[in-house]
């Protein structure tokens, strides 16, 4: 069984695995706009402070955060493309965490579900259809956005100084760079690909024959052998 998933980056990486970790020093400074630098830094600090948040509204913080703009001029590009690129790498997952920590998820299918719910299940049904949706998102992301060059396409067209870039790239590589990282989003969809599979099947095989069975002391009984035999066939097919 696979252990609860908290909610924060930090708490799905395990004791001692933040992404961001304490405030490292990417620039000494910046000479020339010493207040813009200060502006993008201190912005920077409370994002990745953000992101290691283990709370419920570590994903309202990341989203606030993101679309807040504290720094001017090129240090506002690359602030601006830094968070897009970090939200959208960790957002998706932190919303798989949240789904996993209720309804169908938490409960599975239980009696008290199915008495809730029969016969058309549209609540759970609906969880089902979001954590697909989540997982397809959480396996691009995997795929595609843990690479230098998906992150610098969050700079846009825009003519940076290479030194705004180094920035940049020191920022964002704890992430792209990260192996474990990655490897934990794969982990989560196998873990939880299976387990959506095996409720669909079983849920709409219910709803398709809905008025074929009821509760018998919190038990399914059909009308037929024949729909028993299918039914506890797709139960039986557990693979997680």
């Amino acid at each position: 069984m696979m252990k609860k998933v908290l909610i924060g980056l930090a708490a799905f990486l395990g004791a001692g695995a933040v992404v961001f970790g304490a405030l490292i020093v990417i620039n000494s400074g910046d000479t020339k706009n010493p207040q813009d630098y200060e502006s993008y830094r201190a912005a920077m600090e409370a994002f990745r402070d953000a992101t290691n948040d283990s709370s419920a509204n570590a994903i309202t913080r990341i989203n606030n955060l993101a679309d807040n703009i504290e720094s001017t001029g090129d240090y506002a590009i690359i602030e601006r493309a830094a968070k897009s690129y970090m939200r959208d790498v960790l957002v998706p997952y932190y919303e798989v965490a949240e789904l996993q920590n209720k309804g169908i998820y938490k409960s599975g299918i239980s009696p008290e579900l199915i008495k809730m719910q029969q016969p058309d299940f549209v609540d759970a049904l609906s969880e089902i259809s979001t954590m697909n949706e989540k997982l397809t998102q959480v396996q691009n992301i995997a795929d595609n956005l843990f690479l230098c060059d998906a992150a610098e396409k969050y700079l846009g067209e825009n003519e940076l100084d290479g030194k705004y870039i180094k920035i940049f790239n020191d920022e964002t590589k704890r992430i792209y760079d990260d192996v474990k990282l990655r490897q934990n989003y794969y982990e989560f969809v196998n873990t939880y690909r299976p387990k959506t599979d095996y409720y669909s099947k079983i849920l709409n095989f219910l709803v398709a024959n809905k008025n074929n069975w009821h509760l018998d002391d919190d038990k399914i009984s059909f009308k037929t052998t024949a729909l028993t035999n299918q039914y506890n066939a797709i139960v039986s097919n557990k693979n997680f």
